[in-house]
């Protein structure tokens, strides 16, 4: 048996916690207006979600955004 005392750690400042951003897509939505009222471009969008032309969406996907937001 040891009477070594484990090592002391220190963490670095917690960091806040962050969600990916997403949006449902609702009835009228395109992949164009959902990028503009999220402040990201419509190409981004696509890419992040595998979305290749005509970038048709349906009602009630899921679609990823570029960014991170405060987690609450």
């Amino acid at each position: 048996m040891s009477s070594q005392a484990a090592p002391i750690v220190f963490a670095s400042a917690p960091t806040p916690a962050t969600v990916a951003r997403s949006h449902v897509v609702t009835r009228g939505d395109t992949l164009y207006n959902v990028a503009r009222r999220h402040g990201a471009q419509p190409g981004e969008v696509a890419k992040l979600n595998g979305l290749e032309a005509p970038y048709t969406i349906a009602v009630g996907r899921v679609l990823r955004l570029p960014g991170e937001v405060p987690a609450v």
